[in-house]
């Protein structure tokens, strides 16, 4: 694959996770967490630390940065919507969300790991 073509695709698949990290998530169904209703959550993956990656580590089996199981993709969501919406707690929001909603999240988080690992890193060499 020539240099130009490598570049045009890491650039459009850093782009598409560029476009996945952070946004806001309309709820099917309201949450209550702290005795406060949530119809919405606020998310950002790139607010998550390695800390938060590896304790998610411990949620499930699987991991690598092309996968994530389906509890380590809600509990990775949960951290980043707990980090950007404030009151909320990440635990509240995987226990008490429904299902409809956990699923979109789960996917939400899966594309994002799955492209921002695809488009590699320019500070590498070798990338």
């Amino acid at each position: 694959m020539s240099e130009t073509k490598k570049n045009n695709q890491n650039n459009e698949l850093q782009k598409l996770a560029t476009e996945l990290a952070a946004g806001t998530y309309e709820l099917l169904s309201p949450i209550y967490s702290n005795n406060v209703e949530f119809k919405e959550l606020t998310f950002d993956f790139r607010k998550l630390t390695g800390r938060d990656i590896i304790a998610a580590q411990s949620q499930g089996s699987g991991f690598n940065a092309f996968t994530l199981a389906p509890d380590q993709a809600l509990y990775l969501f949960s951290l980043a919507a707990a980090k950007c919406t404030e009151g909320v707690d990440a635990v509240d929001i995987r226990t008490n969300v429904g299902i409809d909603d956990a699923i979109k999240m789960q996917q939400r988080a899966v594309n994002f790991f799955r492209f921002s690992s695809l488009a590699g890193d320019r500070r590498f060499s070798g990338t």
